[in-house]
């Protein structure tokens, strides 16, 4: 698993559509802002990259430890 940001222009339709396909795609999963995760949280994925979880939510049930 690997997790990117992506900044753009929503008025970009070619980038939009492009992007509307990508989260389409199986084993791809789009974070909103809601979910953005903190500085320190970041640091602890970062940690547990390691630990041999490999899913969104297995990292999600270790930080709310």
């Amino acid at each position: 698993m690997a997790t990117f940001a992506i900044k753009y222009n929503p008025r970009n339709i070619v980038v939009t559509k492009m992007l509307d396909a990508v989260i389409h795609m199986k084993g791809v999963e789009k974070i909103y802002p809601d979910d953005e995760l903190s500085p320190e949280e970041i640091m602890q994925v970062e940690k547990s990259l390691n630990s041999g979880f490999s899913t969104m939510d297995e990292l999600r049930e270790i930080l709310r430890r």
